[in-house]
């Protein structure tokens, strides 16, 4: 069973990625400041539901870097 919950991004970066690192692993930054987005928890999982409606993996940790519920 799936729970969802909006969320929103608090990134400082207006969609740049937060950590240099991101930038080499990402092509493009799928989130944006002040946007609410949906987190879903399956199966111990935490996923956050792009603009586009791809469901993208996120560790609990990171989650709370980039988005507040």
């Amino acid at each position: 069973m799936a729970i969802g919950q909006l969320c929103i991004c608090k990134s400082n970066n207006n969609g740049e990625p937060l950590f240099f690192w991101e930038r080499w692993k990402l092509k493009t930054f799928l989130f944006y400041k002040g946007t609410k987005y949906t987190h879903i928890y399956q199966d111990n999982e935490l996923y956050v539901i792009t603009n586009d409606h791809v469901p993208v993996k996120f560790d609990k940790k990171y989650f709370r870097y980039l988005f507040k519920t």
